[in-house]
């Protein structure tokens, strides 16, 4: 949908407002800030606080899915991803810079997804 505050080009207004109904439809949903801005209809903005997160992820987990995390919040030397689950609350996990900032969710939801394989396994 976007990044860095900007929709992307071939993103037109009328697939953001589609992708808002659509996420009524989804268990979990992974934004980046600059999608959960344009989920919401919230003004990008470069710093957050981690209220203000978690404030967007409840509201995009109110039009339907459990879990929410919202994916590449800069910070000076790492990453961090606010992980939000109904009932809950939220999880701020931080990762360290690698690859490119496109590359870092990817490899956050790895890592996540072995974590919770493992926890599964006992």
């Amino acid at each position: 949908m976007g990044d860095g505050g900007e929709r992307y080009a071939t993103y037109t207004e009328e697939m953001c407002r589609k992708m808002s109904e659509v996420v009524q439809y989804a268990d979990i949903v992974v934004p980046n800030v600059t999608e959960a801005c344009l989920l919401t209809g919230t003004q990008y903005k470069e710093e957050w606080s981690i209220g203000e997160l978690e404030r967007l992820a409840e509201k995009i987990a109110g039009s339907g899915p459990a879990k929410v995390v919202i994916t590449g919040i800069e910070k000076k030397n790492y990453v961090a991803n606010l992980c939000y689950e109904k009932g809950a609350g939220y999880e701020m996990i931080q990762t360290e810079k690698i690859g490119s900032p496109r590359s870092e969710p990817a490899i956050f939801l790895q890592r996540l997804l072995r974590q919770m394989r493992s926890m599964e396994r006992g």
